[in-house]
Parts: structure tokens; sequence; C-alpha cells
């Protein structure tokens, strides 16, 4: 079914995913946070777990962009780059905390710590990625370059002024998918100048499947939350949330880990792939240390 709109415990507009009388049957414990004061309610039943985490699974689902994103930003200020590459990590690991504070809580606060780290991040993940070429880049006054990152945090910070108080939760939708969609054309420009057929491989093919995948539970999860509390033979929800949680850390993590590599080679430090426990890839010079 689509999303339906109800009044919230301020009688502000409360998306859910389920008929209304559903809802508040699946939804009448109220926990150690009080009342949902969020715009959004998500499909995970509130409480079910735990009397202090409002959703169990979206709640914990969040610790794989937490220890990427700050595993990634120690190994990339480890081996020597620029701020704003470390940043981008770090990004990632803010999202997972705010994330984690929207879904834990269901309350305003929370919900703001959740979506605004994400337009910060997709900000910055465009300036990043349009000045990722240092030949690009040298053409460009040092002052533009400031304007360019001066104006993006001004244009974000009123965001989140006006959005905490209006709490526009489709806009937010549509502001942060446009920022993504506006960086594509140049990440998607520098897989033609990556000449490691791996990292390629990161950086494109399981880049653009982790997204793919997570998209479409993320949908899933939302027009079949009925259906998901109702699988036969006495099977449990699959929290698709959870798991759009988890795929898009790991999309995340990939996106910065190519950029990453792909400055280091622009930079002429042929970079090399190095691995975490075999499975998790970074970025680092040929000369560095482990």
């Amino acid at each position: 079914m689509a999303p339906i709109t109800i009044d919230n415990n301020e009688g502000e507009p409360l998306l859910i995913f389920e008929p209304e009388d559903l809802y508040h049957a699946h939804n009448q414990i109220v926990g150690y946070w009080g009342p949902v004061r969020s715009s959004i309610d998500w499909c995970e039943y509130n409480y079910a777990v735990s009397f202090y985490v409002a959703e169990w699974f979206n709640f914990f689902s969040n610790a794989v962009m937490v220890i990427l994103g700050l595993w990634g930003a120690w190994k990339t200020r480890l081996h020597g780059l620029e701020t704003r590459f470390v940043a981008q990590y770090v990004a990632i690991a803010m999202i997972g905390f705010g994330s984690a504070a929207f879904h834990g809580t269901l309350t305003h606060i929370g919900q703001q710590g959740d979506e605004t780290p994400m337009v910060f991040a997709a900000a910055s993940w465009f300036l990043t990625v349009w000045f990722l070429d240092p030949a690009y880049e040298a053409k460009q006054s040092p002052a533009s370059h400031k304007a360019c990152c001066g104006v993006a945090v001004v244009l974000c910070t009123v965001f989140a002024a006006v959005h905490f108080i209006y709490r526009f939760t489709v806009g937010f939708q549509l502001l942060f998918a446009a920022l993504l969609l506006a960086s594509f054309p140049s990440y998607a420009g520098h897989w033609k100048r990556c000449a490691n057929p791996t990292m390629l491989r990161f950086g494109r093919t399981y880049y653009l499947a982790s997204l793919a995948i997570a998209f479409t539970l993320w949908l899933c999860d939302q027009h079949f939350c009925v259906h998901l509390h109702s699988l036969p033979s006495g099977l449990h929800n699959p929290q698709w949330h959870a798991w759009w949680h988890c795929l898009m850390g790991v999309h995340s993590y990939l996106g910065a880990t190519f950029v990453a590599y792909q400055r280091l080679d622009y930079l002429g430090r042929r970079p090399i792939i190095k691995y975490t426990l075999g499975i998790i890839p970074y970025a680092a010079p040929a000369e560095d240390k482990p």
C-alpha cells in the first residue's frame, strides 16, 4: 500500500506505512523516549524489543555506517590525504550516528540528527567529486573554491533551520536526491580514468549494485509493510529498512574509497588497494606502510 499521513502526538503530519487502525494496534507501547514526535514512523514495530530503543533493528543496523566511516577516516588520515577526503568518511559515520538517534528515539530532534547530516554530507560529496581532479582544481581560483564551500555551508545551514521548523519530509528527500544526482555525472566521469579494474569494480559495479538493492528494499519496506508483518509459516518481518542502512553504508564507503584512490592517482602517488580483514578495501600510496 502507499504511505498515508495521520497526525502525530503534536498535531504534526506523521507518515506511516500501514492502515491507521493497524498502525495504532501495533504501536501501542510508549517507551523511554515517549510518544512518536518524528514526521515518519517506519514499518518496524515500536519498542517491540527494548523499552529504551524505539526501532531495534533500524537502530543497530547503523553500526555498519559508523564502523566503516570511522575506519575509512582513520585510514585516509593515516595515508596523508587531504581533509576533505577524511571528511567524506566522517560524514558516513555521522549519518550513521544520526540515523541511530532517529530510529532509536522517533523524536523530532532525533530525526533532525539524521536528516541534517545527510544534506551536509551530500553537499560535501558534490564538492569533493567536482574538484577531484587537481588539474581542474588548479584552473579555479582559491577564492572561487572557498566561495563554493561557503555557499554550500550557508545553504545547508538555512535548510537545517527551516527544516527544523517546518518538517518538510518530501522536500528533504527531494533535496538529498537532487544533490546526489547532480554529483553523479562528475563521479561517473572518473570511471573512464580509473586504470585499476579492481577499484573500478568497487567504485562502479558494486557501488551501483549496492545502491540499487538498497533502494529496492527501502521501497519494499514501505509499500509492502502490511505483508511483511504477516508472512507465511510464522516468518518474521525481514526488516528491509535495516538492510537499507547496511547496504547504504557499504555503498557510501565504496564511493568514498573510489574517490580517495583516484585522488591519489591524479596526484601521482601510485595508489594501491589494501584490505582490512581481507574484505574491506581502502586506498593507500604504494610506498606507505599498512
